[in-house]
């Protein structure tokens, strides 16, 4: 009977031997200054399934940033392992930095395309008022989502009630309203 309780205990606590993962997400550990994280990060944190998590908003000794990066390479390993990537964080820079570069590509054609027309058409003047893009969400390699709202800058506190879910396919060069 102890044998099967040791066993038992031994099985349970196998589960909190892999820090990082227990809910399905890989824990990525950030200190320093906090800061929000850009629509393209959150949009590529929840492609890869990563949770950032701040343990310092401040500076940091060389002690915390050592244990930090010893984490950072055991979940860094463990994506290479279980996504089967050579260097996978070498690999989400890149990825950070393509899909920064596609944002900007799609409030541009946004901006240009008949889709503002209708996000534009109840203003008086165009210059008042700017889009702010949220919730951008990768569907393919070229292929985004993004919610488009108006922010009236008269009065800043209030942005406009209605909210535009766009689909933008950056291959063929097209926005569509989701809506």
């Amino acid at each position: 009977m102890k044998f099967l309780f040791l066993f038992l205990v031994i099985i349970g606590f196998q589960g909190f031997s892999q820090p990082g993962c227990e809910d399905g997400k890989y824990k990525i550990l950030i200190y320093g200054m906090a800061k929000n994280p850009s629509q393209s990060e959150l949009a590529l944190d929840q492609k890869w399934n990563i949770e950032k998590i701040s343990v310092a908003q401040c500076r940091v000794n060389a002690k915390l940033r050592d244990s930090v990066k010893t984490e950072n390479e055991q979940t860094w390993a463990r994506i290479a392992k279980e996504l089967r990537i050579e260097n996978p964080e070498l690999d989400y820079q890149k990825q950070l930095y393509s899909t920064k570069r596609d944002l900007n590509i799609i409030k541009s054609m946004v901006h240009n395309s008949n889709v503002a027309n209708s996000i534009w058409k109840n203003l008086r003047k165009k210059k008042e008022d700017f889009l702010i893009y949220e919730n951008m969400e990768i569907l393919d390699k070229s292929k985004y989502a993004i919610s488009v709202k108006k922010w009236k800058r008269e009065n800043d506190a209030k942005p406009q009630s209605r909210t535009y879910n766009c689909i933008v396919d950056l291959s063929s060069e097209s926005v569509v309203l989701k809506d």
